[in-house]
């Protein structure tokens, strides 16, 4: 700024005053308001009127002369200075002698000086411009001037000076000559000068003080009404929460699922002491105050001019604000005033119980718990209705600082003993004070109460287990499936709690049957892997899932996303097709024939059909349960395109099978198809004769669902791992529907229950050791190899009435691996999977205390003449009589001896007889 652009001394009048004046007038079309010193003191100035013109030069003229007569009284440092060069002026204006001030300033304040009337300078010159004349005026102020014209510029400021004066000490005040001088001077000391600039700055910081106070009660005021009326109230923050998924006590937690861990509780079931004991640490007068601390507002404010500790106490209205608009570790005074304005509009809007239950489900606690909820669980294991006293103070002490300083445990490592015990008698005794612990009852609590080990509660546990595979995959997917909730919506929301079907006993026999480690797999090859599923025919639970490994987040064997080629245990779907019948095929029987040569040929296939090591002990003229006990899979594919394999895949779906892997050409291109969801007419597009022996793959978790059909007498329910899911106490419905749908009649279940209860592993007789009935289907796929006579595939899915369980054994790392024993030998579905099955079930009968049951005797529904050989055999020659010398299952070769040679026929042992150890001991790479 320039010399010429300075104001006059503060004595000599309100410029800004002068220009707020000018301003009304803007109202007048008078353009441009800005001074000189906003145009940078140029010459020319364009207005919007002649009379703006007119207005505007006048105004220079007064301004020239108020700063000419600052000069001339206080000795100008600019000599010479010529004003006619500085402004092109609107000739013919003379102003009048002087220019009257009002006794208030422009905001209607008291002006000390709006009395004291400031004279021209510029009407005294002798310059003659001054006596211009003007029409547009009038003849007052040119006689005004005219009268004037011989006084000079120094009584002009004698008069300007004597009258000041006179205006000061007329309000009150007194003008000290020789200019502002501070007291004190050289006369005072050291300590005296020290303390007079103590004075001096706390005087400043005063004055800075008020300054913040006007812009809170003036300008600052817009931004705290606009805050106001933003404040996000409870209703509108989205509280994060964890989720529980529990065992199927509904009390024992299998994992979390979320971004926080919180649960939130209800304050009215808390114990009066719980809330009284977070009243006491953090807030003694929360039922009395108006939700905010003023002179903790005050203190933070002061800190923030004085470079102090911003922090301060804050109420729990306050301290709830600060979390939920999430500025809470903001330490500054702009924060404190946010605080203070949403714990008003907070105190006004809801009950004190109902911001003491938002502030305890919200505040942190350490150990990573959000909310005494999980603050409860977190460090004494308990639900937050379940503390005592001991326990609730030892919580509410933890808010102060949640980092660990508090923590009996010492997570910190820093020696905490002292601050924990002090900590803790502080609010115990602070209970006392407030009146809500009597006094005799508080000198019981002498040690605080003893807490967890653990001190971290991520949000998200138990991944890491065997259970994994089920909190953080079944369960996610069943509930975007059958609950409409996503995983986005689960963390998004929280507060859900999922019980599942699962078994914790049922759970662990499944991972000591089929882990590396439990009792079948420790001692075979290390890239074997075994998974097991078991479902509760009669409602379609999941008791037990064990996805290959101890830990979730390894690949799930299991699950739909990893299915495998059953092999021949598909082909009970085969059996159960040919056994109903389609509206084009009468339905065959359990004694219908079926040419089961190998190899043979079929119309429509360019290759032949084998049996395994081209078995043709069952001949032209093999029955139906002998062509399914043996595993042939020259009578299977003879089935399959007599029925078609659109009805064979019909079936399944059915029973339970929800997707299979369709073939390798558009429009499936090996990709998984949803059986419930594409039309049954389309079936034929992904899946031709080969599904009747499983060659497409399919999961686990749907074997062992559709195995449980069949233990349920044909009727399904289906197959699921969440039995209730609740928030906020309140029970969410499914949007599937899980009524039961009988897949297959009564009496085909029935009878293909008779074919299937004599296949068992080699290491299981006919009856389990409570002697109850047992029936299944093994199956092996074959690897694929040039002549390499290795398998990647076993399956062994069995049930009995009460339970049916999906047991399957692959390599770790690739699906066409090689599975061998320790002993070198390729492995069939009826031996190291039957092991891992029925290791599992012996566990199970023992912890569900299952009874004996016995299947029922065949129904014989179906004609025996709807094979595809045109005679039927001799009537002696069925299941329950004498074996036909013809027709014997005993003709085809056994299972491998250890050596992995097969052993030779046993004539001894026919395949239907139930009494013999050695059924179903064919080595049958893709036949079973």
């Amino acid at each position: 700024m320039g010399r010429h652009d300075q104001e006059p001394p503060r004595g000599y009048g309100d410029y800004g005053d002068y220009r707020g004046r000018d301003d009304r007038d803007h109202d007048r079309g008078h353009g441009d308001h800005r001074d000189r010193r906003d145009h940078g003191g140029h010459a020319d100035r364009s207005y919007g009127s002649d009379a703006g013109a007119d207005y505007y030069g006048r105004r220079g003229d007064y301004r020239d002369d108020r700063r000419q007569a600052d000069r001339d009284s206080y000795g100008a440092r600019s000599t010479g200075y010529d004003r006619s060069s500085d402004y092109d002026r609107s000739p013919g204006y003379e102003r009048s002698s002087g220019y009257e001030r009002s006794s208030r300033d422009s905001r209607g304040h008291e002006d000390p000086y709006g009395d004291y009337d400031y004279p021209s300078a510029r009407s005294t010159s002798s310059s003659g411009r001054a006596s211009v004349g003007s029409a547009s005026v009038g003849s007052a102020a040119v006689g005004s001037a005219k009268a004037k014209a011989s006084v000079s510029v120094e009584d002009v400021q004698a008069d300007r000076m004597s009258k000041m004066e006179a205006a000061y000490e007329k309000h009150g005040g007194s003008r000290r000559k020789g200019g502002r001088r501070r007291p004190g001077g050289e006369d005072l000391d050291e300590d005296a000068r020290k303390a007079l600039k103590k004075k001096r700055k706390r005087k400043r910081i005063l004055i800075a003080l008020g300054c913040v106070v006007l812009m809170l009660t003036g300008v600052g005021i817009v931004g705290t009404t606009m805050l106001f009326e933003n404040v996000p109230l409870p209703d509108d923050i989205a509280m994060a929460e964890s989720n529980a998924v529990m065992f199927s006590d509904g009390k024992t937690e299998m994992a979390r699922i979320g971004s926080a861990y919180r649960e939130k509780v209800d304050i009215k079931t808390l114990p009066e002491y719980v809330k009284f004991a977070i009243i006491a640490a953090e807030d003694q007068t929360f039922y009395e105050n108006d939700g905010v601390d003023f002179k903790g507002v005050l203190r933070a404010a002061w800190n923030n001019i004085t470079g102090g500790d911003t922090q301060g106490a804050s109420t729990i209205t306050q301290q709830y604000a600060g979390i939920a608009a999430q500025f809470r570790d903001e330490s500054t005074y702009g924060r404190k005033i946010q605080e203070a304005v949403m714990a008003m509009k907070l105190d006004d809007e809801y009950e004190k119980d109902d911001i003491l239950g938002f502030y305890m489900n919200l505040v942190p606690f350490g150990r990573t718990a959000e909310g005494i909820g999980a603050a409860a669980k977190a460090y004494f294991g308990v639900t937050a209705a379940e503390l005592t006293v001991p326990q609730a103070a030892l919580l509410a002490g933890q808010i102060k600082s949640p980092d660990g300083s508090f923590d009996p445990r010492d997570p910190k490592e820093v020696g905490n003993n002292d601050a924990v015990l002090g900590r803790w008698n502080y609010v115990l005794d602070s209970m006392v004070k407030i009146g809500k612990l009597p006094a005799e009852e508080r000198a019981t609590y002498t040690e605080p109460p003893t807490t967890l080990e653990n001190t971290s509660n991520p949000a998200n546990v138990g991944l890491d287990k065997d259970t994994g595979f089920v909190s953080h995959g079944v369960v996610l997917e069943e509930l975007e499936k059958n609950y409409g909730i996503n995983q986005n919506e689960l963390e998004a929301k929280g507060g859900y709690t999922i019980v599942t079907s699962i078994n914790p006993k049922l759970q662990e026999a499944a991972r000591k049957a089929a882990s590396t480690d439990g009792k079948v797999l420790k001692s075979q090859p290390d890239n074997l892997r075994a998974a097991l599923v078991a479902v509760d025919p009669t409602n379609g639970e999941i008791v037990a899932y064990y996805g290959g490994s101890d830990n979730g987040s390894d690949l799930n064997r299991a699950g739909y996303k990893n299915p495998h080629p059953p092999g021949s245990s598909f082909k009970v779907f085969t059996m159960l097709t040919a056994l109903s019948g389609t509206d084009k095929q009468g339905a065959a029987s359990i004694e219908s024939l079926w040419d089961a040569s190998s190899p043979k040929k079929f119309d429509g296939r360019t290759t032949p059909v084998s049996n395994s090591e081209n078995d043709n002990s069952c001949g032209k003229d093999c029955k139906m349960i002998n062509a399914i006990r043996k595993s042939l899979n020259t009578p299977t594919y003879s089935m399959t395109k007599t029925f078609g394999a659109e009805n064979v895949v019909d079936t399944a779906r059915k029973m339970g099978i929800t997707q299979m892997v369709g073939g390798e050409e558009a429009p499936c291109n090996s990709k998984q198809v949803d059986l419930e969801k594409t039309p049954k007419e389309q079936y034929h597009e992904c899946f031709d004769n080969e599904v009747g022996f499983g060659q497409y793959a399919v999961s686990v978790q749907d074997m062992a669902a559709a195995f449980a059909t069949l233990a349920n007498k044909g009727e399904r329910i289906p197959a699921h791992v969440i039995r209730e899911v609740r928030r906020n106490g309140e029970v969410i419905k499914p949007t599937a529907d899980f009524s039961p749908q009988q897949a297959v009649s009564v009496p085909v279940a029935q009878d293909a229950s008779h074919i299937l209860k004599t296949i068992h592993p080699n290491n299981g007789g006919n009856t389990l050791p409570n002697g109850g009935e047992y029936a299944g289907k093994t199956g092996t796929w074959e690897k694929f190899c040039d002549g390499c006579n290795e398998n990647s595939q076993n399956w062994y899915a069995a049930f009995v009435p009460q339970l049916a369980a999906a047991s399957w054994l692959g390599d770790k790392e690739k699906e066409n691996g090689s599975l061998k024993d320790k002993n070198g030998s390729p492995t069939f579905g009826s031996q190291i999977s039957g092991d891992v099955w029925l290791t599992f079930m012996k566990e199970a009968i023992e912890i569900l205390d299952l009874k004996a049951t016995q299947f029922d005797p065949p129904a014989n529904t179906g004609s025996a003449t709807n094979g595809d050989h045109a005679s039927p055999l001799k009537p002696s020659n069925s299941p329950s009589s004498p074996p036909d010398p013809g027709n014997s299952p005993s003709q085809g070769p056994q299972s491998p001896s250890p050596g992995g040679s097969p052993q030779s026929p046993n004539p001894d042992c026919p395949v239907w007889n139930p009494n013999c150890k050695d059924d179903n001991r064919v080595p049958n790479p893709g036949g079973g």
